[in-house]
Parts: C-alpha cells; structure tokens; sequence
C-alpha cells in the first residue's frame, strides 16, 4: 500500500475537500469573530455553518443568544469588511444549551442540583404509577427515575 499525501487525496475526493475547506472557512471567521464579539461573549458563541451567504452563529445559553443578536448588525458589518466576505447576506443565531463548554468554563452542579436517592416507598409508587402509563416515552421516565431508590445505612 502506498502513502499518499493528504493533500493528493483530498483533490481526488471532492466530498471531502469541501468538507475541509468548509472547516477552514469556518475557523477564520471564529478567529474573526473573536475581535468582533464582546469580551464577554467570545467564550459562549461561535459560528457553526456557512450556506448560501447566511452565516449561522451558535450560543451557549439563551442569555448569550440575546446578547449574540443584539450584536448581529456589528458582527455583519465587521465581516463583511473581509473580500472573502463581502457576499454575507445574513446571520442567523441558534442557542445549543447542551453544547460542550470549554473545560474551564464548565462548574459542578450546585448542592440543590444534584442527583437525589428515593426512598423504597417512594420507588415503589412511582414504578405503579408507571405501569398505568400508556405513553412508553413517559414510563421509561418515571422508571428511571424510580431507578434512584437506595437503601440507606
């Protein structure tokens, strides 16, 4: 088997030389992005898709969303002062809550917030009360969460 470059495959497969321009695209306008967002909002915002001259901005959290569209007439203007750039028509803003955060944002959960332990009572009624369930979606959630029952010392 030969060794070929990365680069000599890419022009062969045209799928995913796209792809990997797309990628590269995408990582100059979050470098961009970084000198146009406030300080506050470059951690929890970055640009996640590039079609047809609509640029998709993706936030953390609904806050940062807010904060991300108040600013998408700047971030226009500032991008659009790139040649690469020029034909950006719009931004659309997109919230992905369950986006991975960079490590050192990322907090343990508060005390109130963590997982708690049933009692057997407690487990008990609500695997009964699942049995009754039609909906397989919401008895699989109610099991579950019976699930949490643990005998205490």
């Amino acid at each position: 088997m030969s060794t070929r470059s990365a680069d000599s495959f890419l022009e062969e497969n045209t799928i995913l030389n796209d792809i990997s321009q797309k990628v590269s695209r995408l990582a100059q306008i979050n470098m961009m992005l970084k000198d146009l967002l406030p300080p506050d909002l470059v951690d929890h915002c970055h640009a996640t898709d590039l079609e047809q001259g609509c640029l998709v901005l993706t936030a953390a959290d609904n806050g940062f969303g807010m904060l991300l569209r108040y600013q998408t007439q700047t971030i226009l203007s500032g991008l659009r002062k790139n040649p690469a750039l020029a034909g950006l028509t719009a931004i659309k803003t997109k919230v992905r809550p369950n986006e991975p955060l960079p490590a050192e944002i990322k907090k343990p959960l508060p005390q109130k917030l963590q997982p708690i332990t049933l009692s057997q009572q407690a487990s008990a009624a609500l695997l009964e009360c699942a049995k009754n369930i039609p909906d397989e979606s919401i008895r699989h959630a109610l099991e579950q969460l019976a699930s949490n029952y643990k005998e205490r010392k």
